[in-house]
């Protein structure tokens, strides 16, 4: 089973004047329709390019990189290693978590077909996208293939040390050895209507050879253990010696450090599905004396606070303010809706005869979703 989402990142200006800053005008770039053997091609070349992914993110001695461990922690493990197939200052670095999710849960939050989709994505994934540009759409999803969607995009991004960057993305689903996984793969493309633009833009142009997002189901049910690989060339100063090796390198780890988000982000995702509660369905505050969740008296230093997804009585370390799609100011929910452990459409009643006090785990109720 294959499914393909992706874009190839790139673009040419017939502008005389060069733009001042970004974004650049919806008409700034003029690509030429591409032909069916062109098409074909960029199709080919996504699917190979997300299969090579996917093997460079096997990190044990069966992967073809030989990976050290830099950093762990409970909520990510960071790996270093160096290709021996690609230049010597080419940076490669990878993140690890494990995440309580399904494949189709994380996919979504990856889409960007729609204006709204798009705007969540850059959010969660692309704080430092600076513009983008879809140059040409190869696949869009359907009914039988959600996941199919390939791109040929344009985008900078503010990268570490100040540089710019231009790139590219694919997403595929897939199957490895019987376990069901996921990937979008980040790769940079020559494309023949898009040379360099550092002259007319100040783009320094960098080069992903293999990155992105890799989930596998893992061993524990219910889990997928998720993968941010980067290996990129950042070109500019960094390769000219004018910017520190750790500089970058630093920048680098905070970004491979944001898959660790993705706890937030999921959980963001299951609290949006649904309408919230109005008020009138609360449950009265004064009817409860103890949390519904970890059951602790509240009291002067253990404040009471209403889920806006189940309305039950909670304290403020059993929930936290989201951000969500449906509402343009934080709403507080409770870990137990978080974690989708509250149909979302069980309201407060129903909720008090269905489930019991201690219904969440303390080591599940923390919001960064380490477990």
């Amino acid at each position: 089973m294959l499914a393909l989402r992706g874009g190839i990142r790139a673009g040419w200006p017939l502008s005389k004047m060069a733009p001042t800053k970004f974004p650049l005008p919806a008409n700034f770039f003029r690509c030429p329709m591409l032909t069916p053997a062109e098409k074909a091609e960029y199709l080919h070349t996504a699917s190979e390019n997300a299969i090579d992914l996917v093997a460079h993110c096997i990190m044990d001695a069966t992967g073809p990189l030989q990976w050290t461990l830099e950093s762990a922690s409970t909520d990510i493990n960071i790996y270093t290693s160096n290709d021996p197939t690609l230049p010597s200052h080419v940076l490669c670095y990878a993140g690890v978590v494990e995440v309580k999710a399904s494949v189709d849960e994380v996919a979504a939050l990856f889409q960007t077909h729609t204006t709204d989709l798009y705007k969540e994505f850059r959010r969660r994934f692309a704080s430092d996208l600076l513009d983008g540009h879809n140059l040409y759409t190869l696949a869009r999803p359907t009914e039988t293939h959600p996941l199919k969607a390939v791109n040929i995009k344009w985008t900078v991004n503010e990268m570490p040390g100040g540089g710019l960057l231009s790139n590219r993305d694919c997403m595929y689903e897939f199957d490895q050895n019987g376990r069901r996984g996921w990937v979008r793969a980040v790769y940079s493309t020559e494309l023949r209507c898009c040379p360099d633009l550092q002259a007319s833009l100040g783009v320094v142009r960098g080069t992903f050879f293999r990155s992105g997002h890799v989930f596998v189901e893992s061993d524990r049910p219910g889990y997928l253990r998720g993968t941010l690989l980067f290996q990129a060339n950042m070109n500019g100063g960094f390769q000219k010696g004018l910017i520190p090796s750790w500089v970058v390198k630093a920048g680098v780890r905070r970004r491979i450090r944001g898959i660790s988000d993705i706890h937030t982000f999921l959980r963001e995702s299951r609290l949006s599905q649904g309408p919230l509660i109005g008020a009138w369905d609360f449950v009265d505050k004064a009817t409860r004396q103890r949390c519904y969740l970890c059951s602790k008296k509240f009291g002067p230093l253990l404040r009471k606070a209403w889920c806006r997804k189940c309305g039950e009585v909670v304290c403020h370390s059993c929930s936290s303010k989201w951000t969500l799609s449906m509402s343009d100011t934080p709403v507080r929910a409770c870990s137990a809706c978080a974690l989708g452990l509250v149909a979302p459409h069980t309201f407060a009643m129903d909720a008090v005869k269905s489930a019991p006090a201690a219904m969440v785990a303390p080591h599940l109720l923390r919001r960064d979703g380490s477990t």
